[in-house]
């Protein structure tokens, strides 16, 4: 099975800084506002895309030169901002609205459609 955007630098990078910060922000309750924001925003679709193509390349298409389309990225940009800046904020007080959000969304997206949303490179036998 190749885990190709799995071991990519940006995506363990992507995913031990979340993890990092979750750990600071819930483990230890250290509050540094500007990364309380928005940091999990900009991380969280590079993270989810990746398991996503990852799922896609081994259990559905079987496909290591599959790759998400831009309109598959941008329905799930645009899923992710509708249920978390519009649908939860409406039904649950401890969320809140906020556009800057969606912003880091739209750039979590574009840096996955940049550099990880690449076709899995086979090495020669």
């Amino acid at each position: 099975m190749k885990l190709t955007p799995l071991v990519h630098p940006l995506f363990l990078a992507a995913a031990a800084l979340f993890g990092l910060h979750q750990f600071l922000q819930k483990g230890l309750r250290l509050a540094i506002p500007l990364l309380d924001n928005y940091l999990d925003d900009l991380l969280c679709l590079p993270v989810v895309l990746s398991l996503a193509l990852v799922a896609l390349r081994e259990g559905v298409v079987r496909q290591p030169t599959y790759t998400l389309s831009t309109r598959q990225v941008v329905f799930a940009t645009a899923y992710f901002a509708l249920a978390f800046e519009v649908v939860i904020p409406h039904f649950h007080a401890g969320y809140t609205a906020d556009l800057l959000d969606v912003v880091m969304y739209a750039l979590g997206a574009w840096g996955f459609l940049r550099w990880l949303n690449r076709p899995a490179v086979t090495q020669p036998s």
